[in-house]
């Protein structure tokens, strides 16, 4: 920093890239180094680290197996035809220090990819699906086509994969998904150690828009020295350690118990977040019989509300409707002071986020034929991956003994429109993403289309079985006290949005059903489609929920 151009830049550069810094934990030291190398785009790991082979007596265990240097089991030791693993050691005769600020290097990405994208990529891009295989040490047997060459590099990946998120002010939520990239070669062979020698972290540099890895050591290292670092970083519970290393040490977690507990009391009420109603024997209510004066932050329900009994205000403290999606909380307000109508219910988030929805569904549980607790069958089998990864990895590798189907849809709890979804049948790929239109048609065509597909089962009989699954679930949302369940509130009408699948299935009689299973819940959702339907949707809406009225209209009544 010999001039006071380059202080600038550098304090622009520190400006920008502070909180990737902080959060990365990369001590302060290394910054102008950091700045200086991707200034002038200088990679020089090559003169401290070089690539050697990983020694087979040293990667014996004490049980006498042979492991690579990642902790995996070989399953045979390395020959000209399977060679050895490959890792990454201090070539520099003086060593690394640590407290040198220069000691910290860019590794580059060979590949950056969302994993919707991955396959075409590995189909399109010239030269990458060679350099994948090569680079994960997969050999392509005589007469093994592209598509068996591609699924072995998706099925490989998860071992090489790491992945970050952009989350600057202003992107949209499809380009704040997850990233998964690969290291380039002398990256990708960087091991993993429990006592690592070295971190390793991604880098997004906005000048350039691009990202890279900064590696730095943890410790002074000396010649021949193994460069290492945690890959289950930074879990600390040895359980969750031992979890987030299965794709390269595989273990057996089948001992763990499957069943996942309600979190405890404190865990709901954060989760609810709100101020609780005060509701006596006589909670006051606006009077309905004459026009009602709504306010609403909702431009659907702005544009195709028609109804004469509703009119629009615009300050929220002239409504006697408040139809608003955002978070409404003070619901102790509503019952003491204003006494307005508001589209939420307190708790409603038990059944309007992912996590929450599964855990209230359970509730409405049925006995199976040794009398233990079994979820609804409108329920499918789900598992919070945030709280509760070891109990469906257990699950998980005991559907893999029986040989009974194994797959998966993953979402994210807090994105929507299927965002970031994803089917998979590949545990290391459900471990490693833990660390983040249909064709039109009427609702009058579909009964009539319904049958003629399905013939000898009738829609009328279905459309009964998913108002059953839908009286279970809300009686289920309501069927303990808050902060448990959603909490009585008077002056409270929503409107939810259900997402349904129907499946193949057999009653207790052995007979060949169709089953409605529940996926999602959504609050104030998107009702664009509605209203191309029917005009009237909105004032169907407000007639129901606010006047009590469904004669002629499409409603039906099942409470």
């Amino acid at each position: 920093m010999e001039n006071g151009q380059e202080k600038t830049n550098f304090s622009n550069f520190i400006e920008v890239h502070r909180s990737q810094l902080e959060i990365s934990g990369v001590p302060e030291r290394f910054w102008p180094s950091v700045y200086s190398k991707l200034e002038n785009q200088y990679f020089d790991a090559g003169q401290k680290f070089m690539l050697t082979y990983v020694d087979i007596e040293d990667a014996k265990t004490e049980e006498g197996k042979t492991v690579g240097g990642d902790g995996r089991e070989m399953e045979k030791p390395p020959t000209e035809n399977a060679p050895s693993k490959l890792k990454v050691v201090v070539s520099h005769e003086e060593g690394v220090d640590a407290m040198d600020g220069d000691s910290i290097y860019l590794i580059d990405h060979a590949w950056t990819y969302r994993f919707t994208e991955a396959r075409i990529q590995l189909q399109t891009v010239p030269g990458l699906l060679p350099r994948m295989m090569s680079l994960m040490g997969l050999a392509q047997s005589d007469g093994q086509n592209q598509d068996e060459c591609i699924e072995k590099v998706l099925a490989e990946s998860w071992r090489y994969s790491r992945t970050y998120s952009v989350n600057a002010q202003g992107l949209i939520a499809e380009d704040r998904q997850p990233v998964w990239y690969i290291l380039d070669e002398f990256g990708s062979q960087i091991l993993h150690d429990d006592t690592p020698s070295c971190r390793l972290v991604p880098f997004f540099y906005v000048p350039h828009q691009i990202a890279y890895s900064l590696l730095f050591p943890l410790r002074d290292l000396e010649y021949g020295d193994d460069v290492t670092v945690d890959y289950a970083f930074p879990a600390q519970d040895s359980l969750m350690r031992q979890i987030r290393l299965l794709p390269w040490q595989p273990c057996d977690l089948t001992h763990i118990d499957t069943v996942q507990p309600e979190p405890d009391l404190d865990y709901m009420t954060r989760v609810c977040n709100c101020i609780s109603p005060e509701v006596g024997a006589n909670p006051v209510l606006r009077d309905i019989s004459g026009q009602l004066r709504v306010y609403s932050d909702h431009p659907q329900t702005l544009a195709n509300l028609h109804h004469p009994r509703f009119e629009f205000v615009d300050k929220e403290e002239e409504a006697d409707i408040l139809f608003v999606k955002e978070t409404f909380r003070d619901f102790r307000k509503l019952s003491n002071d204003t006494h307005q109508y508001v589209s939420q219910f307190p708790g409603e988030k038990l059944i309007v986020t992912k996590d929450m929805l599964a855990l209230t569904s359970r509730r409405a549980a049925g006995k199976d034929q040794l009398g233990a607790s079994c979820g609804p069958k409108w329920l499918p089998v789900t598992f919070d991956l945030w709280n509760n990864l070891p109990q469906f990895v257990s699950y998980f590798q005991q559907q893999e003994k029986k040989g009974a189907p194994n797959i998966w849809i993953c979402k994210p709890f807090n994105l929507a429109r299927g965002l970031d979804t994803t089917v998979a049948s590949n545990l290391n790929q459900i471990i490693r993403q833990t660390e983040t239109d249909v064709p039109k048609m009427l609702w009058h065509e579909f009964p009539g289309h319904f049958n003629q597909q399905n013939p000898g089962y009738e829609w009328d009989e279905v459309e009964a079985s998913i108002h059953d699954m839908i009286q279970e679930f809300f009686q289920a949302a309501v069927s303990k006290p808050p902060p448990r369940g959603i909490t009585h509130c008077p002056w409270s009408r929503a409107m939810y949005a259900l997402d349904i699948m129907l499946k193949w299935d057999t009653d207790s009689a052995g007979k060949k059903i169709i089953q409605p299973v529940l996926l999602e819940c959504n609050y104030f959702p998107d009702c664009e489609r509605a209203t191309w339907h029917r005009e009237e949707f909105f004032d169907d809406i407000f007639s129901t929920l606010f006047l009590g009225d469904i004669k002629d209209r499409p409603v039906k009544e099942l409470f």
